[in-house]
């Protein structure tokens, strides 16, 4: 019987050791210091001493920039009010669809060139001088980005071509290249131009040179490929690319210089037909009523005869007819 106990004994302690040892140790509460439990104080007792409303006002803290500006270490460097007008008159970027933001970035990179000062980096001009050239959706639009999220001109720059130039917009610009045909009426080297204008204006559109060669070729008419291979000496498309371009460049600058004068006056031609057609047209109109009046006053000759006054009483009916003398019988 003892040793049952002794066996009970063992056995309790043991578990008991083994259920302490797995209890989670509990660190004990640090006391708070005393000068973070003063600076808590402080906060609270400033914050009982605020209105209701003034919780309510905007503050500062929250107008902040999405650019971060480099730092200028020069004292003198100043932006004259003449540089930003110069950027406001040179037209600003309002965010439209139909603005091309490759032309505003290059407009805007002349203008910053023109403006050096020693100890002033190109990034720390830029960033100062591109929140100027926007206006209207861009100047929210630069507003609305993270706050000192942009801090060199590459990333301005970058932001500022993904948001005004998105893949759709590319891929639409480069299907107008891709499916480049000759308008009706429209001579070569207003062809040519165009085509070039499509290039410009979508820069990033990645096709090759030989490529443009061959869309700008056969978007033409038969009659002009044929004097295209006329001019290169056999099939153009026996040449080399840059020699292809130089022979479209040079072909579209004669047939502008030929075919101005003719233009000219072939619309000359054209106004002077387009004015003698409307002043007959009035003429014609002029006669038409005139026919017309005289049409409805023979009607009315026709229906109401002319009738001889009586020469007995002067009323308006012949002298036979009378009643004076239809009484007198």
């Amino acid at each position: 019987m003892l040793v049952e106990i002794q066996l009970f004994v063992y056995l309790f302690r043991k578990r008991r050791g083994r259920a302490i040892s797995h209890s989670p140790v509990r660190s004990p509460i640090s006391p708070s210091s005393p000068e973070s439990t003063h600076s808590e104080e402080a906060e609270m007792a400033e914050q009982n001493n605020c209105n209701v409303s003034d919780y309510a006002t905007p503050k500062l803290d929250g107008l902040q920039h999405s650019i971060r500006r480099p730092s200028i270490q020069a004292n003198n460097f100043e932006i004259k009010p003449a540089t930003i007008q110069l950027l406001q008159a040179n037209g600003q970027f309002g965010g439209s669809p139909i603005e091309d933001p490759n032309y505003h970035i290059l407009n805007f990179l002349e203008i910053c060139d023109t403006f050096k000062h020693n100890g002033v980096s190109d990034d720390a001009i830029r960033l100062r001088f591109f929140p100027f050239s926007l206006r209207d959706k861009a100047k929210v639009w630069l507003q609305s980005l993270p706050e000192g999220s942009i801090s060199t001109w590459e990333e301005l720059a970058q932001q500022f071509l993904t948001k005004y130039f998105p893949p759709g917009k590319t891929a639409k610009m480069r299907n107008d290249i891709t499916s480049f045909v000759l308008l009706d009426n429209e001579s070569l080297y207003e062809a040519w131009e165009r085509f070039k204008e499509l290039l410009r204006k979508c820069p990033h559109h990645g096709l090759p040179k030989w490529l443009q060669v061959q869309t700008f070729y056969n978007g033409l008419s038969s009659e002009i490929r044929t004097s295209i291979d006329a001019a290169a000496g056999g099939a153009l498309m026996s040449k080399p690319v840059d020699v292809a371009f130089t022979l479209f460049e040079t072909m579209s600058s004669n047939n502008h210089q030929w075919h101005s004068d003719r233009n000219v006056h072939a619309r000359v031609a054209g106004v002077q037909d387009s004015d003698m057609f409307a002043s007959l047209s009035s003429e014609i109109a002029a006669l038409t009523k005139e026919v017309k009046s005289l049409g409805i006053q023979g009607a009315v000759k026709a229906v109401s005869p002319f009738v001889q006054p009586c020469e007995n009483c002067g009323e308006s009916h012949t002298s036979e007819q009378c009643p004076l003398v239809l009484e007198s019988v």
